[in-house]
């Protein structure tokens, strides 16, 4: 009966002492109604009977109490915080009180009970339709930039929690005990600990209490704002924990930052305490979304979700606004994801957070938030979206570790959502065709679902994995992004049993058959084998990883991906871009005369992109050559992947003669078109030269006679 008491935060709060009471009194009535166990069949129950009924009197009255896997919260959230200025510090600031810390510490990663009811429909998968293939024998993305980020050797954490994003001019990581600033072309310009980064004091309280842990960073394109948080240990350690959410000030990440409480932590009391875990996080114009997970010290964890406006936070004179909060979330397994919007979105427009299901091995779990007057609304309960089932992923063997890699569980990872198309992903365990039945590895599943609407669609569902019928590779912890192409790609861990644990990723592009990926691809090897058990023996990896778009040219995808380091026992992580493909000018073998003004030219081929106005890289071409080369005033109209035109002035001097056509795309690809336009004389010109060519053939052949 005592779970039935789990995540009852209102009420403890608002009547602890009633609570404690009643929790007394039942337990009292039941031992009163209890017999030896020769005397169970006169067993009186009675008593019992009143206990629970005076607890679900009580739960009627004081309105704010759920019981165990149910949903009972209101649209309207709970407000725990008004209108707070920030604390604003320095890059310089944080770095002059970052110190290294050497020891080694696990991250928090509470248990949450695998037994799953099933009371919820799942759909039975059909192998004879094939939906879930394994990956293809075509990587459609190649490598740009990669470089190695931060290892075990830096700051000393199990896992690391890898995270990290692309900026306009940087590359953010942001992991379990450090946070470090890099170039776009990898060099690393500064680095920090996590705990001086979050670092920060709030009416006398020196936040965060004990370390910092779990993080999360986006670059925001439409604000060009870095966004960032992590929960801290509270004190006591592991009690009443909240989240700092932490804003800069400009796209620059080493420049300055505005650092705010989220209290979401559950006070202790009763003799219950509340431990917050595994923070999630997102944007879109209107506000920042977050998840959590909160585990009390016995009985069932739920989840909550948190939102609050985003102008504020970017405003000339930021502050946070009102934050709401929603509890008591159970239907929604582990921590919703709330999904990063990189679309222009009105002020009524629908938040998405998704999740797998709390009751199947299938499905997925949504909930919509949407905003009216700054004020946020939630799903007084979850959406399904039906999917066929899976099974709980498996450790993954990786060479030299006796214990199995732990990989977590099918919680979503993280979610996206561009041009009305929200893409997530998962771990799941199959068989060797995809399926449910039989499981022996973990792949990856990924979901393109349609949220142009309220309710919403899956458009393409597919799972990578291995199909060896032996000795089969394990993927996990993916992360997917999809940039304005519509390509996506996944970035994930792998290893087997002869292998060390490395760094992989596949990818599709938009033209690719539905629930297709392309061929899994490893960027980093592992080195050497890796075992660190915690307090639970589970050999840590993870939590989870990141794949983020480039706000430069709305093209490129950046992935972070852990690996297993030498020397044993330790990791490191790696980032990589991800291309899309080179575009392909075809020759348009046409001509043009000096003089000519506003000359159109129609080009075709294939992978042409423009991102539109807002995005420094822009679609380009040009015509090179001639000694005078003469041509100018450009003008690019983007038609399609495979169509283009553009304008331009012919000067009356250019010089007679061919011109190389080069097209680069914004991620700085390039095509061209050798000798692709001619530049001619004007028509008239071509009778005088044609007379003058007959008057010298005449006057040679006068010559000889």
């Amino acid at each position: 009966m005592l779970n039935l008491f789990c995540g009852f935060k209102k009420s403890q709060e608002k009547f602890p002492n009633k609570l404690n009471i009643m929790k007394k009194l039942l337990t009292n009535l039941g031992r009163r109604g209890q017999r030896p166990s020769s005397e169970l069949r006169t067993t009186d129950y009675r008593p019992r009977i009143t206990g629970i009924l005076l607890l679900t009197a009580y739960c009627l009255l004081t309105s704010n109490v759920c019981f165990a896997n149910s949903t009972v919260i209101q649209s309207s959230g709970e407000i725990i915080s008004r209108g707070l200025i920030p604390t604003t510090e320095t890059w310089q600031k944080m770095l002059a009180c970052s110190t290294k810390k050497t020891e080694v510490r696990f991250a928090p990663m509470p248990l949450i009970p695998e037994i799953i009811p099933k009371d919820e429909n799942a759909k039975t998968l059909n192998l004879l339709n094939n939906i879930y293939s394994s990956p293809g024998t075509f990587a459609p993305q190649t490598f740009g930039t990669q470089f190695d980020g931060i290892d075990y050797s830096d700051f000393g954490w199990y896992p690391p929690d890898t995270m990290g994003a692309v900026g306009p001019k940087h590359f953010m990581e942001v992991i379990n005990g450090s946070v470090s600033i890099y170039t776009r072309t990898g060099s690393q310009l500064s680095a920090v600990t996590l705990s001086s980064f979050f670092n920060f004091n709030l009416n006398g309280t020196n936040y965060p209490r004990g370390n910092a842990f779990d993080p999360r960073v986006i670059y925001d394109r439409r604000s060009t704002r870095w966004f960032a948080s992590a929960l801290e240990f509270g004190n006591p350690s592991g009690e009443d924990n909240h989240i700092i959410l932490a804003v800069s000030r400009t796209y620059d990440p080493t420049a300055t930052w505005d650092k705010y409480l989220i209290p979401c932590g559950v006070p202790s009391g009763g003799g219950y305490t509340y431990f917050s875990d595994f923070e999630t996080l997102a944007v879109d114009d209107n506000g920042v979304y977050i998840g959590v997970r909160i585990f009390p010290n016995f009985g069932s964890s739920y989840a909550k979700i948190i939102a609050t406006a985003k102008p504020p936070l970017i405003s000339p004179s930021p502050s946070l606004g009102n934050v709401y909060q929603w509890s008591n979330i159970n239907d929604m397994w582990s921590t919703p994801q709330p999904a990063h919007n990189h679309d222009a979105v009105g002020g009524a427009s629908r938040a998405w957070f998704i999740a797998s299901s709390a009751a199947v091995y299938a499905n997925l779990k949504y909930r919509r938030l949407t905003w009216s007057g700054g004020i946020p609304s939630l799903d007084g309960s979850s959406g399904t979206i039906t999917i066929p089932s899976f099974a709980a992923p498996i450790n993954a063997p990786a060479n030299g570790s006796s214990t199995d890699i732990n990989v977590g569980d099918m919680r979503a990872q993280m979610a996206v959502i561009r041009n009305n198309r929200l893409w997530t992903c998962r771990n799941v365990g199959v068989n060797s065709s995809g399926g449910s039945s039989s499981a022996d590895r973990t792949g990856c599943e990924w979901f393109e679902l349609d949220v142009s609407s309220a309710t919403p669609s899956v458009l393409q569902n597919g799972r990578v994995y291995d199909n060896s019928a032996t000795n089969p590779r394990f993927y996990y912890y993916p992360s997917i992004m999809v940039n304005g192409q519509g390509h996506a790609a996944m970035g994930f861990s792998g290893s087997k049993s002869t292998e060390y644990i490395g760094s992989y990723t596949c990818g599709r592009l938009v033209t690719d058959p539905v629930n297709s990926m392309g061929a899994v691809t490893q960027f980093k090897a592992g080195t050497a084998s890796y075992q660190r058990l915690d307090g639970s023996g589970r050999n840590r990896w993870g939590d989870y990883s990141y794949t983020s778009l480039d706000p430069n040219d709305d093209m490129s995808l950046w992935t972070i991906q852990e690996y297993a380091k030498s020397p044993a026992n330790t990791w490191g992580t790696y980032i990589v871009e991800l291309l899309s493909p080179s575009p392909i000018l075809a020759n348009p073998n046409t001509n043009g005369a000096p003089g000519e003004t506003g000359f159109v030219l129609k080009l075709s081929g294939n992978g042409f992109y423009d991102p539109g106005a807002g995005y420094s890289n822009r679609l380009d071409v040009v015509l090179t050559g001639g000694t005078i080369n003469g041509i100018s005033n450009y003008g690019i109209s983007y038609i399609s992947p495979t169509n283009l035109s553009i304008s331009f002035d012919i000067a009356v001097n250019a010089s007679l003669g061919h011109r190389d056509i080069t097209l680069t795309n914004p991620d700085g690809q390039v095509s061209s078109a050798v000798n692709g336009f001619l530049v001619i004389p004007e028509p008239g010109m071509l009778w005088i030269i044609g007379l003058l060519e007959l008057w010298i053939i005449g006057r040679k052949f006068l010559s000889k006679k």
